[in-house]
This record gives structure tokens, sequence and C-alpha cells, in this order.
């Protein structure tokens, strides 16, 4: 058992849960959800889709803007955090599964973080190529500074921004702190539960990993996740266009492509 671990998401969920006092209007409800959709696209867009599939490629403002909104995520440091996607997607469903879904809804969801690392993640997590990592400047500035740089953006900065507004500190640092990345982590876990077992299976029938549209809906994108694991170089993890798919993560990444910060966008096209 990792008990620090265990501290750390027992006092995130019970402050999450008092942090519903500090409701006040409809509009503090929709602030958190679009606030952690907008945290969320450093999740996607930056630890998954950049740096763990290098699935396209983002000019130093654009990685910068991803390292940020990853450390206001507060999920972990790029490096660890690519370095188990990584090893998921290599040996998913396996015991070298950080994540591994063969070993209960709960466990895939937030119960692998309560627990010690089966020997084989860490013996298949130590033979991975990180050099991609290693000479990403931004990455082992991420490194360096974790975790105080996700803890001051995760929980002081909101803080600050309700202090000027509202002249309420502990309003911003337990809605927009505690609540929302209680919220965001669990829609960014659905991916690892939910996409691996309530879902349809058109394009590899034979894997675990299952398109779902809620997940989608929740996860800023990634619930399109049959298609994901089949073709896992693909920037839009998804087969379809934004206008078929719920996938504002491909939108953001493109929007970023328009201005020049986002190129050499990879992508699996299907022949109808």
């Amino acid at each position: 058992m990792k008990y620090n671990n265990l501290l750390f998401l027992s006092v995130n969920h019970i402050c999450a849960l008092y942090a519903l006092t500090y409701i006040e209007s409809v509009n503090d409800i929709l602030s958190v959800i679009l606030y952690y959709q907008i945290c969320g696209m450093g999740v996607t867009a930056g630890l998954h889709r950049l740096w763990s599939h290098r699935s396209y490629k983002a000019k130093l403002p654009t990685r910068i803007l991803l390292m940020s909104l990853a450390s206001f995520s507060n999920l972990g440091s790029i490096y660890d955090w690519v370095r188990d996607h990584r090893v998921h997607h290599k040996h998913s469903d396996t015991d070298a599964d950080p994540h591994n879904i063969k070993n209960g809804f709960f466990f895939s969801h937030m119960g692998w973080l309560l627990n010690k690392k089966h020997g084989r993640v860490i013996e298949e997590g130590k033979k991975l190529d990180l050099s991609d990592l290693d000479n990403d400047p931004v990455v082992m500035i991420d490194k360096y500074l974790h975790p105080w740089d996700d803890l001051i953006l995760c929980y002081f900065v909101p803080g600050v921004y309700t202090y000027y507004y509202y002249d309420n500190f502990m309003k911003g640092m337990f809605l927009y702190g505690f609540l929302r990345w209680t919220i965001q982590a669990h829609a960014t876990w659905c991916v690892n539960s939910f996409a691996h077992m309530f879902g349809d299976r058109p394009f590899r029938k034979n894997i675990m990993s299952t398109e779902n549209k809620w997940v989608s809906l929740l996860a800023v994108g990634e619930g399109w996740h049959n298609w994901h694991h089949t073709y896992p170089y693909d920037y839009a993890c998804s087969d379809e266009g934004i206008f078929l798919r719920w996938n504002p993560t491909k939108l953001f990444i493109d929007v970023l492509g328009w201005f020049g910060q986002t190129y050499e966008h990879k992508r699996k096209y299907i022949r109808k």
C-alpha cells in the first residue's frame, strides 16, 4: 500500500466534498467544469498525445503552455506519466500494465495508485528509451520542479485568483483546486477503467480498450480508445473528425497548428 498516495487522495476527496459549501450559483458549477476541461488539455494534448506518443510536434511556447496545464492538472511529472503510459501501451492488459484492467475495475480506475507497482511494470519501465524526454528542456524543467510546481499551480494559484476577484482565497483553493482536481482526476481515470471495460470494439476485437462516447465527453476527447490502441500514433485518437466524434483536444491541436505552433500531425485514415 502506498500510504502517501492514500493520504493525498483522501485529503483531496474530503476537501472536494467541503468545497461544495462554496458553491453559490450555477455559474460556480459551470466555471469548475470549464476549468477542469481546460486543464485537461495539459493531460490529453500534452502528456498523452505530444509527449507519450509523439503524434505531433509542438514549438517551445506551446510546450511551455502544455507543461503549465499539466502542472495545473497535478497528475504527476511529465517524465513519470509518459514512462508509465508507454509501458501501458507496450504491455496492455498484462502484469506489466500499470493499471491492468484484468485486476478489476477499481484497480484500473484508481486502485493502482494505492498499490506498489508490480515488479514487471518497474522492469519494463527501465527498458524504455526515454531519450526524447531527456532531450526536451521543458520536460526536464518540469521534472526538476516537481512536485512543487504542481502543488502551487493546482491549489495556490486558484486561491490567488479568487482572492483578487472575490476577496476569498479559500473559495479558489477548494472549488478550483480540490473539487476541480477530483473531478478531473476521475474523468482521466475513466479512460483506464470504463474505456477498457464498457463500449464497442470495432477496430480490434481482441483487445480490452473500447469506443466509449461518455468517457470522451468527460475526458476531453479521449474515449475513442479502441481506435487509439489500434493506431496509438494518430494525433486525433479517433477515426473521425471533430464533427462526428467529440474531440476538443484535436480541435485545440488543430487551432494551434493554424498558428504554426503544432506541426507534423500524424494521422491514420480509413479508405471508405
